[in-house]
Order: C-alpha cells, then sequence, then structure tokens
C-alpha cells in the first residue's frame, strides 16, 4: 500500500473513532476488544503477562492474570480515546478533567524561581495532561515524528493546540530543554522510554526488573536546579479525569548519576502506583537483561 494511501486511511480512521460516544469506549468496546485480545492469546497479552511476573515475581498469579486484563482494557481505552483527544476542540477536552491535586508542586517551584519538569510515564492518559499543562504553563516538550505522515500531523498539531512548543530528540533539543528550564518554565517528559543508545541510558531497578532508562533528566536536573514532578492525568468513570501530581522521590536530585536515575525509576513507580491498571505494560522495556545483553525475552 502506498504511504500516501495509507495515511489517508489513518487519518479517516481517527476522526471515525473521535466522535464515538465515551459510553460505548468506556463499556462494550473497550470490553469486547479486550476480550478478544486476551483470548488469542497474541502479542499485547503475552508481553502484558511477562512484564507483570518480572515487575511483580511475589504477586499471586491470579491477582497478576487479573492485573493483566484490567491492564490491556485500560489500553484499548487510551487507544480509543485518543483520537477525540487529539482532534476535538480543547475547551471540550479540558471539560474532562473533573478535579486536579498536588499542583501546588508546580507552581511553587515556578514562584521560587526554579524550572519545573514534569515526568508522565505512559499511564492514564498522558496527551490530556499534555493539553492541561500547555494552557496554564509555558510547556516544552521533546517530539519525534511519527511513521505515518497524516497522522504525525494531527499529533503534533494537537500537542501544539495548548500553546506547547516542540522541540527534536536530538542534541539541539536537549539544548533548548537547558534553556527553557533556566527561564524557569515548565517541560514534559515520558520518563518511562527506552532510551536511544547506550549513551543516553543506564540500567536501574523498576519495579522488580533491571530497565535501561533515560539520564536525560537527572543531568537536566543537576545542570538547571530545576524540580522534578510526576504526575499522571487518571481516568476515572464517565470518560474523565482527575489530574494528580506527585512530589519525585529525592534520590532523584543526587549527585551520584546512578543513585538519580534509580530515583527516576522510583518515581515512575508511584506514579504508575496511583492506577497500576492504566500503565501499558505491553511495553517490551526488558528486551536487555541488567547487563544491557539481548535476550528474547518476548519471542514466542
Amino acid at each position: 500500500m502506498k504511504s500516501s494511501t495509507k495515511s489517508h486511511l489513518a487519518v479517516a480512521m481517527l476522526h471515525l473513532v473521535a466522535v464515538l460516544p465515551r459510553w460505548l469506549i468506556e463499556g462494550p468496546l473497550s470490553r469486547l476488544a479486550a476480550s478478544l485480545i486476551w483470548l488469542t492469546k497474541g502479542d499485547m497479552r503475552r508481553a502484558t503477562e511477562i512484564n507483570l511476573a518480572l515487575c511483580f515475581p511475589e504477586m499471586p498469579e491470579a491477582e497478576r492474570a487479573q492485573l493483566a486484563r484490567r491492564s490491556l482494557r485500560e489500553t484499548v481505552r487510551t487507544a480509543l480515546e485518543l483520537p477525540g483527544t487529539w482532534l476535538q476542540p480543547i475547551d471540550k477536552t479540558l471539560s474532562t478533567v473533573v478535579s486536579v491535586s498536588g499542583e501546588a508542586l508546580l507552581t511553587d517551584a515556578i514562584a521560587s524561581g526554579r524550572g519545573v519538569i514534569v515526568l508522565s510515564p505512559h499511564v492514564g492518559n498522558w496527551e490530556i495532561l499534555g493539553i492541561y499543562l500547555s494552557e496554564h504553563y509555558p510547556l516544552t516538550c521533546m517530539y519525534r515524528p511519527g511513521r505515518i505522515e497524516g497522522v504525525d500531523a494531527i499529533v503534533k498539531q494537537s500537542r501544539a493546540k495548548g500553546g506547547a512548543g516542540l522541540v527534536p530528540t536530538n542534541r539541539s533539543g536537549v539544548a533548548k530543554l537547558l534553556k527553557v528550564l533556566k527561564n524557569q518554565e515548565v517541560i514534559g517528559v515520558l520518563p518511562d522510554q527506552n532510551p536511544d543508545d547506550a549513551r543516553g541510558g543506564m540500567y536501574a531497578p523498576f519495579y522488580a526488573e533491571m530497565a535501561n532508562t533515560m539520564t536525560l533528566v537527572p543531568n537536566l536536573l543537576q545542570k538547571t536546579n530545576a524540580v522534578a514532578v510526576g504526575c499522571i492525568a487518571k481516568r476515572v468513570a464517565g470518560g474523565r479525569y482527575e489530574i494528580v501530581f506527585l512530589a519525585a522521590d529525592e534520590a532523584i536530585y543526587d549527585k551520584d548519576l546512578q543513585t538519580a536515575v534509580n530515583g527516576l525509576n522510583k518515581t515512575v513507580e508511584n506514579v504508575v502506583n496511583v492506577a497500576p491498571e492504566q500503565y501499558q505494560w505491553e511495553y517490551k522495556r526488558f528486551r536487555r537483561d541488567g547487563e544491557g545483553k539481548k535476550r528474547r525475552l518476548y519471542s514466542k
């Protein structure tokens, strides 16, 4: 299929999904899709079960299975909600936010003359969080273009519609983030992604497993005296969200890089623990062991 045709079809599908009613997404549609994923024992289920077994080895197997099923359904909900988040007017998106707690962590830091790094892992609806932040603060985020041109344009427009600045995921982008933080502004980071190369990551505990973890955040904190804050846009009933800000683990500010990276993962854990079923446990984060060696962990 030609890339242009693929792009048009993908964009049309996004527009179709964007108008689905919330009750349909939250109820029968996500339930049916998650059940099919579970029954077919496909890649998403397999990766989810593997990751949960690695991270929670002491959790009873039946409890892990229940968490896996709930996680798959929440992942489906996220996928079905994102098109609406991207395409609908910003006021409609913000109307789904029913409560915000812990926001003083940001406002107090900014008032004291410090920048803020908001750490939002792949849990809940991070796109809604980005829109909320960009509406209330000078926000800058890194952005990597997607593979499908039409979809990429929609996502990029959505992330910028609240006024957020987007910088590339390279050295020039990092330089801009440094400048933003020194100007006492806010940046948003998805902290649970695998770093692109060995120079950008260190292995640190994530629950009971070692994970390649970005060194970007601790390095930015050391160079700017910024404050790190964890955050989640937690899904609640009716397709609505509660935004929760959490103080970062104190170890993240340590001058020893390994200690700081450990603190970053601990901060991610604390955010995930707000709604563990809403975390994307199917993300294949453990393709390498704690020594960086490849392993066939997710192979059939």
